[in-house]
């Protein structure tokens, strides 16, 4: 189950984004493809993790409005320990709209706490990363299922967490959206230390290639 947990949150992602299909925001199709080519650049060796491709149905996306994406599994190379990361980018309204508590409810995953902002920022001279971090359990089927998300969108000045996203980035046109995501069988601890791991050379390599126009 674990397996095809985010394949099922991207059919619920885009079932909420059908409910704001009608309401988006103009669309720049013509950023897409560089955007598309960007994500696709994103390394898949990232210090000692290394990435594989989820699969992901292209028609979900669409109706979720996320007009580019990247769905993949990152697994450190000495641990064994895995991360999800799912990065969309459409019209910053549905991108804005999507609110991951809908999303993982209709899953049976209860909030566990008030999501928190947390810093991801690897250095000083680096945009920065900033994402809400929240637990989520799920009771039944047993055993049960707590996983660790983190979430969070790119404006111009980098990675941003606000509490009104929609109303942050109506100024926009498109934006991308994150989400990182760790279920496997840790403790609370250490999720948020894997993902502490994971996130800092991440965003070093994500930012770069984002910013970076693909060859």
């Amino acid at each position: 189950m674990r397996n095809g947990l985010m394949g099922i949150v991207l059919i619920l992602l885009g079932a909420v984004g059908a409910y704001n299909l009608t309401r988006s925001s103009q669309t720049d199709v013509t950023t897409v493809p560089q955007a598309q080519a960007n994500l696709d650049a994103v390394p898949m060796v990232v210090g000692s993790w290394q990435g594989r491709e989820l699969p992901s149905d292209p028609k979900v996306m669409r109706v979720a409005q996320a007009l580019a994406f990247s769905n993949r599994e990152y697994r450190h190379v000495q641990n064994r320990g895995t991360v999800r990361v799912l990065t969309m980018y459409g019209p910053s309204g549905d991108q804005g709209a999507h609110d991951p508590e809908v999303c993982y409810s209709g899953l049976g995953f209860k909030r566990l706490e008030e999501p928190v902002r947390r810093n991801y920022t690897a250095a000083e001279t680096d945009a920065p990363v900033h994402l809400w971090n929240a637990r989520f359990l799920r009771s039944e089927p047993q055993p049960p299922t707590e996983l660790l998300l983190a979430w969070g969108w790119r404006d111009r000045t980098g990675w941003v967490a606000p509490s009104q996203p929609r109303l942050a980035f109506a100024g926009q046109n498109m934006i991308y959206k994150i989400y990182i995501q760790i279920d496997s069988g840790d403790t609370a601890d250490a999720k948020s230390k894997r993902l502490d791991d994971f996130a800092k050379p991440y965003f070093q390599e994500l930012n770069r290639t984002l910013t970076t126009p693909s060859r």
